[in-house]
């Protein structure tokens, strides 16, 4: 990937990240039916800026280890971005994949339709929904 060779990743702070991720936690893409701070989502994550060849953050995300007794699972808990002319998700997943070397699976939480699609051709399945009723 062209763009791959154009960008870097690089470990950020939490607190610089939260700004960004507050993004997810709107209706249309939070997928923890708003029971969740940005704080509370990114508890015990590493987070990561995605830099250009000009030094600017155009993407963060976070990840999360999750230790099974059948393997570990790294959980993509929040990645925000854009990049003119690029896919974000084709442009990063690569990274994540490498970040995620030695682990059982990679996991992601998303309302996004497309994105389903879009991860299901990278060789994601889904293994389920989350279905959720408010309760007063």
């Amino acid at each position: 990937m062209a763009t791959q060779k154009t960008l870097s990743v690089h470990p950020c702070a939490a607190s610089d990240a939260a700004e960004n991720f507050a993004v997810l936690l709107r209706k249309k893409t939070d997928t923890c039916g708003g029971l969740v701070t940005v704080n509370d989502l990114i508890q015990n994550a590493e987070c990561f800026d995605v830099r250009n060849v000009l030094g600017e953050v155009v993407a963060r995300y976070a990840l999360r280890v999750n230790h099974h007794g059948g393997g570990d699972e790294v959980v993509i808990l929040a990645a925000v971005g854009a990049l003119k002319g690029a896919d974000l998700v084709m442009s990063i997943l690569p990274y994540i994949e490498k970040q995620a070397a030695g682990a059982k699976s990679l996991t992601v939480h998303t309302k996004r339709r497309g994105l389903l699609h879009k991860l299901a051709a990278l060789g994601f399945e889904c293994d389920g929904f989350i279905l959720r009723k408010a309760l007063a």
